[in-house]
């Protein structure tokens, strides 16, 4: 037997992408631009729970765990003045990213369906 399935969504594959897209980048900046505690946490890909800086990370700003070799630092080389310029641009992406203004004349520049896309973030 033969299931058949109809999608509510008007929006063409492009459109969808996009607004996936938009999503992940906007919960991306969100939780690192906002949330993220750099002082007590290190960004790593290993597993999905919430990490403690080891104390030997504790002296760096910004911590990323290698993905093959776990105990190194990728960002050991961050300094913090480099790690709030950082910071500013990630704050800065998401104030454009959220401006309904500029978001709008992006999606009609490339002809995006502007109103569905806004309707789903």
């Amino acid at each position: 037997m033969m299931l058949s399935f109809r999608c509510q969504s008007r929006a063409s594959v492009v459109d969808l992408f996009v607004g996936f897209l938009d999503s992940w980048i906007l919960g991306f900046l969100d939780c690192y631009a906002t949330y993220f505690d750099y002082s007590t946490n290190f960004i790593q890909m290993v597993s999905k729970k919430l990490e403690y800086k080891p104390d030997r990370w504790c002296k760096y700003p910004m911590c990323i765990a290698d993905p093959f070799k776990t105990d190194h630092n990728l960002e050991q080389g961050v300094v913090l003045q480099m790690f709030e310029f950082i910071r500013s641009c990630m704050e800065h992406s998401m104030e454009v990213f959220t401006d309904c203004r500029i978001r709008s004349d992006c999606h009609s520049r490339y002809e995006l369906d502007v109103d569905e896309i806004d309707a789903r973030v």
